[in-house]
């Protein structure tokens, strides 16, 4: 995938993380296998797909809470594995993270602003933290009195603006949100999304957005990539796959999306059996126990993932 270098923000270069399974019957979990992007400076670059599949350990191997097992990943250029003393610190503010359940990733035990004052703690800054402090809470849309409280006093929507402030604080060049809305009530999903495309434009930020709804990501994704079992199977600009998308993935995933209002309704495609599990993957192309287009070829050979129009990439024998 070429782009301007001066251009790119993160880049992942066939990253792989395997870990140990729970038992020795489990073997070696793949749960992210030889996966490449590029992530552009101010863009939403959106991950996709089932549950499992590998989204959020990526996630967290971007932050380096997670060593890839092979491969590299460079944030602005330099290897993030490779980062000691000063630099490694730096990217510890340059690269942040939201987390799915902001009641599991707020310590209950100390008030609003003890959490938001934990990240300057921790980095040794001084100045006008408290000023900082204040800015950020209004900066996500709560009040000045909600420093006072603990965590259990608030929504579960305000707990997430706390973790969006968090994530804030430092002024980091990349955020990456983990499922951030999908433990939300819908109404407040809403809410949370049209706050952090609000931040995004005011702040200039970037965001590596990872979500089982491809609905989600659709509404504030600028480039969404799909994931299956450890797999990047397509990449496109978002207005790109919702007018073609190429992978049958893909297109079982969108057929999923509610229909309101549209002319021609297309059918709902229903994906057969279970989904394999990620330390005994099928041979060939991993989706082709649940591809209703299988052919021969694709339980033997494993497709290349390669670029069929500008920007689009897909990995399916179909395209060859």
């Amino acid at each position: 995938m070429t782009a301007e270098t001066n251009n790119v923000l993160m880049k992942a270069d066939h990253v792989k993380v395997y870990y140990k399974g729970k038992n020795r019957k489990a073997g070696v979990v793949k749960a992210v296998d030889d996966v490449s992007f590029e992530i552009m400076k101010g863009e939403t670059f959106g991950v996709v797909g089932e549950s499992g599949c590998g989204k959020s350990t990526l996630g967290r191997a971007l932050v380096r809470l997670l060593k890839p097992t092979e491969g590299e990943i460079t944030l602005d250029g330099k290897a993030i594995a490779e980062l000691k003393g000063e630099e490694l610190k730096q990217m510890r503010k340059d690269a942040q993270i939201i987390f799915q359940d902001p009641s599991a990733s707020l310590n209950p035990r100390r008030t609003i602003k003890q959490i938001l004052m934990e990240p300057f703690e921790i980095h040794g800054m001084k100045g006008d933290v408290e000023a900082r402090i204040q800015e950020l809470i209004q900066l996500v849309g709560l009040d000045t009195y909600h420093l006072s409280r603990y965590p259990h006093e608030l929504s579960g929507g305000q707990k997430q603006r706390v973790g969006i402030a968090r994530a804030l604080a430092l002024e980091p060049k990349i955020i990456i949100c983990d499922e951030a809305v999908s433990a939300l009530d819908v109404s407040v999903q809403a809410q949370v999304l049209n706050l952090l495309q609000e931040l995004k434009e005011k702040l200039g930020l970037t965001y590596f957005f990872i979500s089982h709804n491809l609905n989600v990501v659709y509404q504030v994704s600028d480039r969404v990539a799909v994931m299956y079992l450890g797999k990047i199977v397509e990449i496109a600009d978002y207005a790109q796959l919702y007018e073609k998308r190429y992978h049958p993935y893909t297109e079982a995933l969108l057929s999923a999306i509610p229909q309101v209002g549209a002319e021609e309704k297309s059918e709902r495609i229903r994906l057969e059996g279970e989904l394999p599990s990620p330390s005994n993957p099928p041979s060939g192309c991993r989706f082709h126990t649940r591809c209703p287009k299988v052919c021969e070829r694709c339980m033997k050979e494993e497709p290349v993932f390669r670029e069929i129009e500008a920007g689009h990439y897909v990995a399916c024998h179909l395209y060859d």
